[in-house]
């Protein structure tokens, strides 16, 4: 599912591949997801949900982990080309953080993605 875009799959800093986080727009992607894998693999699936109402790909110099790794409202975890993404408990979080790390850009797609202004307008990041 992963391959088809219908989701993404997270690692989390120092556990790599061991408890790893499914991030999907939408309910039914992660029903989509949970149904395959016990149909096609004949896995036991448990999904939890996480606390969090923003992801966002962080860019620029400075960026340190453990800041971020010390809250309570935010989450780091790396994307499959080991990009960190950060997770924002609300929009308070985001907000906040955007304040505190005027030099960190906090995208809601990948750095280097080809199209990034043009599909999200130039926007304060």
């Amino acid at each position: 599912l992963a391959e088809e875009g219908a989701i993404q799959v997270f690692k989390q800093p120092y556990l790599g591949e061991k408890d790893t986080i499914v991030g999907a727009v939408g309910q039914l992607q992660f029903e989509v997801l949970k149904f395959r894998l016990e149909k096609e693999y004949n896995a036991v699936v448990q999904l939890r949900p996480l606390l969090f109402q923003h992801a966002r790909w962080v860019d620029g110099e400075g960026f340190d982990q453990q800041k971020f790794e010390r809250q309570d409202y935010t989450k780091v975890l790396l994307d499959r080309d080991d990009n960190p993404i950060i997770l924002f408990r609300n929009d308070w979080a985001l907000n906040y953080c955007k304040g505190q790390y005027p030099d960190l850009k906090f995208l809601p797609n990948p750095p280097g993605t080809p199209g990034l202004e043009q599909l999200h307008g130039k926007f304060d990041l």
